[in-house]
């Protein structure tokens, strides 16, 4: 019997997968972050938390947005990196207009 399990635990920061072939172990990998995980495991579930703004905005503020690419999701394709920062870029923007719109109404 073959078995795949497939991890996440982004409160602790991890993610892997394992094979199991008649009880004994093929495969094993460990991904630096979850992030990363998520990438490598269910990419679909990736972007879709990335679009929900499961982002520490904090983590941004002091550098650019490619820095924070950078040392955040070396782990992406060249490829994905465009899409990355389009959606990064979006989220800031409604982050920055929320904040704006709450400026204007404890002044008011």
């Amino acid at each position: 019997m073959n078995v795949e399990i497939k991890f996440f635990e982004p409160a602790c920061d991890f993610a892997g997968r394992s094979e199991f072939f008649n009880g004994d172990l093929l495969n094993e990998i460990n991904y630096e972050s979850c992030q990363q995980g998520l990438y490598e495991i269910d990419s679909e579930w990736f972007w879709q938390e990335i679009k929900c703004g499961n982002l520490d905005e904090a983590r941004i503020n002091g550098s650019t947005l490619d820095e924070y690419i950078e040392s955040n999701y070396s782990f992406l394709k060249e490829s994905d990196v465009p899409r990355l920062k389009q959606i990064l870029q979006e989220l800031l923007n409604e982050q920055q207009k929320e904040l704006s719109r709450k400026m204007n109404k404890t002044t008011i």
